[in-house]
């Protein structure tokens, strides 16, 4: 009977101390969930400053007109790469048959 008391006082002290344990994790997690609002605020915050500093986003005829100068930009692109590879193409032949009435 003293040792089935024992055992009974065991568990209860067992028991206790899990609960004890269980109520930290219970604070500590209300305070990650705190910290984790406080931080979402924050970077809510930041994100809107970034948006009024920057003028928000670019409306549709800025959109537009970049699209137009890219597109220029590419035809431009374009024709510079054939006129390089035109030269090139002359450039070697002309080489090329350089070398050839030199032997």
């Amino acid at each position: 009977m003293l040792q089935e008391a024992s055992a009974d006082i065991a568990q209860i002290r067992q028991r206790l101390s899990d609960l004890e344990l269980s109520n930290r994790h219970k604070g500590v997690a209300e305070a990650l969930r705190k910290e984790r609002a406080e931080t979402l605020i924050s970077l809510r915050a930041i994100l809107e400053a970034f948006k009024t500093e920057s003028g928000g986003a670019a409306s549709n005829t800025e959109l537009e007109q970049l699209r137009e100068e890219n597109k220029a930009l590419a035809k431009i692109n374009a024709k510079q790469r054939y006129r390089i590879e035109h030269l090139s193409i002359n450039l070697r032949e002309a080489i090329a048959s350089n070398s050839n009435k030199s032997k």
